[in-house]
């Protein structure tokens, strides 16, 4: 007779297999993205009837998740497009820049502060002093 499959066994082999797959899912995005990413929409002076969206934010704005397919911008930049001339009203020209990015968080996306440069390790503590939180009381939070 056989050993049981132990459940601690088939869960770890479970997270493995996502956290390899997840690690080449964004790599065949951003090799996709670098390699057929339409970047002659916002190249030199835009007309005045082209708009244009940048989409910006995490691994799902990115296209992670998403079925990508070679050649094809992923995540919403890629389905935006059918959904703004779906309506026959819309006669601008859209452009969706996607910008996405697996791993970042609403404050990678804000622009610095005065005194403040993008990139630099700091304390999690000094971020909300930073931003204009609020100032703690002497005393508080010691």
């Amino acid at each position: 007779m056989g050993k049981a499959a132990q459940p601690g066994n088939s869960s770890a082999l479970f997270y493995l297999f996502i956290a390899i797959r997840r690690y080449f899912a964004i790599l065949w995005i951003r090799i996709n993205k670098f390699l057929w990413q339409h970047d002659s929409c916002y190249k030199g002076p835009i007309p005045e009837h082209v708009h244009q969206v940048v989409l910006i934010g995490d691994g799902f704005a990115e296209g992670l998740g998403d079925w990508v397919t070679l050649g094809a911008p992923p995540g919403l930049a890629g389905r935006l497009p059918a959904l703004a001339y779906k309506d026959e009203h819309v006669r601008q020209t859209w452009c969706f820049i996607n910008r996405g990015r697996s791993g970042t968080t609403t404050y990678d996306w804000l622009p610095p502060q005065e005194g403040e440069r993008k990139g630099e390790e700091e304390d999690t503590s000094k971020k909300g002093k930073a931003r204009g939180k609020g100032k703690q009381k002497a005393g508080e939070g010691e």
